[in-house]
């Protein structure tokens, strides 16, 4: 289909394939039905129940798609999902680039993070 595109992250490479093979083992699938069961099965954006599936809030390139700790795993519906991939990174990099050019103590807001923890 589109080949083995690779993604380079610092000194680290993957493997687009590789990637989408981790979705298929019985860990990931393991790890899936504990968040689904986390979020009693629905959408944590809409509250949906239909389609749903588990959006990483943020990739680490070292790490396979089960390793991540659950706070950055959420359910979701395909639509919902949707947004958070293709729709929502523009604004979180916009809304980063002005916290790191403002001086803005990324300290302090990754305290309130810690804080709201999901």
């Amino acid at each position: 289909m589109f080949g083995d595109i690779r993604l380079t992250s610092g000194s680290v490479v993957v493997s687009i394939l590789e990637i989408f093979k981790q979705y298929k083992t019985a860990q990931w699938q393991q790890k899936r039905f504990e968040i689904l069961q986390r979020d009693n099965f629905s959408c944590r954006c809409c509250g949906g129940d239909y389609n749903l599936q588990i959006h990483h809030l943020y990739y680490q390139p070292k790490l396979k798609v089960w390793e991540y700790d659950n706070e950055a795993l959420v359910t979701v519906c395909e639509s919902c999902h949707q947004s958070l991939t293709f729709e929502l990174p523009k604004l979180a990099g916009i809304i980063a680039f002005k916290i790191l050019s403002s001086n803005i103590d990324v300290v302090k807001i990754n305290s309130i993070i810690e804080e709201a923890k999901l």
